[in-house]
C-alpha cells in the first residue's frame, strides 16, 4: 500500500478542451470526462470548472492526488504555471494553491510534454489504455510518484 487512497486523478488542460481521468494506481482507467473550455480560458474560471469536474469524476473521494498536465513552463516544485503561450493569462498562476483547498487533495502541475512521454512509456509497457489518455495518465502517475517520494523522504 502506498499510504494514499486507492486511486489517482490526471488532468490534461489544452487551449480548447480539458480531459479529467481517474485511474487506479496501476494506471487502469476507472472514469473519464472531457469538456470544452470557455474562451478565453482564464485561470480563475478554469480553476472553478476543474473543481466542479474533479468532484464529478471522483464524488466519493477515492483519489487524493491530482496531476495536471499543462502546455506551459512549470516551476520546479510543480505549483506555478510560469508562462504559457497556448493559454493567454496563464503567467505566474498558482493553480496548485488555488485547487488544493477546494478539492482537499494534493495537486501538482507538470509540463504536458513530460506527461505525454511518461504516459506513452506506460502505454508501451503493456498497459491497455487508449493513446488519447496518455497525458492524463502521465500526469496522474507522475503526481503519484512525486507525492510518494515526498512522503518517504526524511
Amino acid at each position: 500500500m502506498n499510504g494514499f487512497r486507492s486511486q489517482i486523478i490526471g488532468v490534461d488542460i489544452r487551449p480548447n478542451v480539458t480531459r479529467i481521468c481517474r485511474f487506479n494506481p496501476q494506471g487502469n482507467l476507472c472514469f473519464s470526462v472531457c469538456f470544452d473550455l470557455p474562451q478565453p480560458a482564464m485561470p480563475g474560471l478554469v480553476t472553478v470548472l476543474l473543481g466542479e469536474q474533479i468532484e464529478f469524476v471522483d464524488p466519493k473521494a477515492k483519489a487524493d492526488i491530482v496531476g495536471i498536465s499543462l502546455p506551459c513552463q512549470i516551476d520546479p516544485q510543480g505549483r506555478i504555471s510560469q508562462s504559457c503561450t497556448d493559454l493567454p493569462g496563464w503567467t505566474d498562476v498558482t493553480l496548485s494553491d488555488w485547487l488544493e483547498p477546494r478539492l482537499s487533495r494534493k495537486v501538482t502541475l507538470i509540463n504536458s510534454a513530460k506527461c505525454a512521454r511518461f504516459g506513452i512509456s506506460h502505454y508501451s509497457s503493456g498497459n491497455c489504455i487508449d493513446k488519447c489518455y496518455c497525458r492524463t495518465l502521465g500526469a496522474a502517475l507522475l503526481a503519484q510518484k512525486k507525492f510518494n517520494l515526498l512522503k518517504n523522504s526524511p
